[in-house]
Order: structure tokens, then C-alpha cells, then sequence
């Protein structure tokens, strides 16, 4: 088994890989979420969380699903994307470390070779008419409720919530992870460079319609220390720490410090 330090280890790894592919390759991204907290507050990983969390802007995400997998061919990573992989239930995609294996215990179809992983999630524009945002955000609000039934159904179960789940999926199936594929074309419907009145990750992001990042964020970014190594954060860091976490250099109670719920392995003896 893969102990937690080894995980955030192998996490580490992931990232570094990744951030390396994007000054090569001339893409934008910052840590975002988790990651970019722990690093202000703790240059480095939040000492009980097991996850990275970065951005990218539309643009260059695009470009990342479209070139990654075959600049990675040879490597021990493999991105997972709801387009490449009908097992896959998210909007966002992932970089996984194919040495590794994972088993989580909330995916109703967990795709083949999950491994552990980093999170890139797609920043969009915002529309700048107003009158416009409930139709926008409604078909949003849709497409997250179905990729959260799709993610966590779990026909094992006789919840009242499990009823529901089950009737949505029977009314509206994911053929070829066409709700997935729906909601991102909302979401990218309003172009990140064109139009709007500021950016955010409006594909994921759906409870809420607030403007967290700025274009500048990714075009002016700041470099932070991680783990020993300095990554990009958006420029106006601190204004998006207080959007998410409000004091965020203080420490939550221990109650919620919680860590992803998942059981991880080498697929061999042989990783190194």
C-alpha cells in the first residue's frame, strides 16, 4: 500500500511533469484551489491532503487534451479526459501515474488504469449580459447535476437519494458521456478571450456565479513555492484565497481535515 507522504510524493512527480510539458509547449496554468493554499500557507502541501488541483485557461486546455497523450507516449503518464475514456464521469481531466493504481470508493464506473493523479480544471468567460445568466447557468446547473448522479450512483444502495439517481439516469442517459460532452460546450460557449466580463471555472464551479480570477491571473502569473519548487499562481492570489477560504492562513478545526477516500497501490515491485 502507498502511504499518504508517498502519494503526495508521487503527486509531486505529476505535477512537476506537467508544469515542465507547459513552459515547453508555451501553455498557461496556475495551482489553484487546495494546492495553491497549501503553498501560501504552508509552502507545500496541506499537511493531510492527498490531492493537486491546477487551471488552465480554455485556450490552452484545448491544446493540453488535444496534444498530451501522444507527447506523453512513453512516460508512466496517461490523461484521462471524458472524450478518451467513457469510464471517466468528470468534466475536468486528469493526469494520471500509470506505475500506480487507485481505488476510490465514490465512482460508480471507475476508469481502467486510475492512477493517482492531478486534477486540471478549464477556466471559461463569463457572459457579460446579465439577463442572460439564469438560461446559461440553468443548463450548467443540469449538466453538473447529472455528471454528480453519473460519478455517484451507487445501484448498491436503497437511499431515497439512490431512487432519484437511478430515475435520472433511466431519463437521461450518458451515451458516449454526452452529458459531459453538453455542459463543457455550454461552458465554452462563451469564449475565454472574447466578450466577457471576467473568467472562472464555470464548468465546475456551478454553485455560485462569482468572479474569482481575472485574465491576468494567467497572463501576469507569480511563481510560489511548492514543495521546494516554484510553480505558477495567479497573480492576484491573495484576492482568490479570500473568495474561497475567507482567513485562509488560519487552520480548520480537525474535524475537517478531511483527506480524499481512496486506496492506492504499486502495480509492481518494479515503480522505480
Amino acid at each position: 500500500m502507498i502511504t499518504h507522504r508517498e502519494s503526495q510524493e508521487i503527486m509531486l512527480g505529476i505535477l512537476e511533469y506537467f508544469d515542465d510539458y507547459c513552459n515547453r509547449k508555451g501553455l498557461r496554468y496556475t495551482l489553484a484551489y487546495g494546492t495553491l493554499l497549501g503553498a501560501i500557507r504552508h509552502k507545500g502541501f496541506i499537511p493531510w491532503d492527498n490531492d493537486i488541483d491546477v487551471y488552465m485557461p480554455r485556450p490552452d486546455y484545448e491544446q493540453f487534451i488535444k496534444d498530451f497523450q501522444a507527447d506523453a507516449e512513453g512516460t508512466h503518464y496517461r490523461l484521462l479526459h471524458y472524450s478518451l475514456d467513457d469510464k471517466f464521469p468528470y468534466i475536468i481531466s486528469r493526469i494520471v501515474d500509470t506505475r500506480t493504481v487507485v481505488t476510490p470508493t465514490y465512482l460508480r464506473e471507475i476508469p481502467d488504469n486510475l492512477g493517482l493523479w492531478i486534477d486540471i480544471f478549464v477556466v471559461d468567460g463569463l457572459w457579460e449580459r446579465p439577463w442572460l445568466h439564469p438560461v446559461y447557468w440553468s443548463r450548467l446547473q443540469f449538466g453538473r447535476w447529472m455528471q454528480r448522479t453519473i460519478a455517484y450512483y451507487d445501484p448498491r444502495k436503497k437511499t431515497f437519494n439512490n431512487k432519484i439517481k437511478r430515475v435520472l439516469l433511466a431519463l437521461f442517459p450518458n451515451d458516449g458521456n454526452c452529458r459531459m460532452r453538453n455542459a463543457d460546450k455550454v461552458a465554452a460557449s462563451c469564449r475565454y478571450d472574447e466578450h466577457a466580463k471576467g473568467i472562472d471555472v464555470v464548468a465546475w464551479a456551478w454553485k455560485s456565479y462569482k468572479q474569482y480570477l481575472t485574465h491576468e491571473d494567467f497572463d501576469e502569473p507569480v511563481m510560489v513555492e511548492f514543495e521546494g519548487h516554484q510553480f505558477r499562481a495567479p497573480k492576484n492570489w491573495d484576492r482568490y484565497l479570500k473568495n474561497q477560504y475567507g482567513d485562509y492562513m488560519k487552520l480548520p478545526p480537525e474535524e475537517d481535515r478531511k483527506v480524499h477516500d481512496f486506496h492506492a497501490e504499486w502495480k509492481s515491485a518494479d515503480h522505480d
